[in-house]
């Protein structure tokens, strides 16, 4: 693992950490890269990305943002007949 200061915005006193790992997947038939992100106050996550140019810690500070989108505005969905469900 990487140790970095967390990339969130408003968090620069919080340290975080990292590990990106790139592996197989079977069912997208092709290598995916995986970022293991252990945060001290929102806890363990891993996201998934095939995007190479990007740095791990704007992987985690835009998934961030996208987190925030999706469960702190859940009527944006209701307002707008977007489903959830698949």
């Amino acid at each position: 693992f990487t140790e970095i200061p967390s990339p969130i915005r408003g968090e620069a006193s919080i340290r975080t950490r990292y590990l990106d790992v790139t592996l197989l997947w079977k069912q997208y038939q092709d290598k995916v890269r995986f970022i293991l992100s252990d945060h001290p106050t929102r806890g363990q996550f891993i996201l998934m990305t095939n995007d190479w140019q990007l740095d791990p810690k704007d992987i985690i500070r835009l998934y961030h943002g996208r987190f925030g989108i999706e469960l702190y505005q859940p009527h944006y969905y209701d307002c707008h007949n977007f489903s959830l469900a698949a």
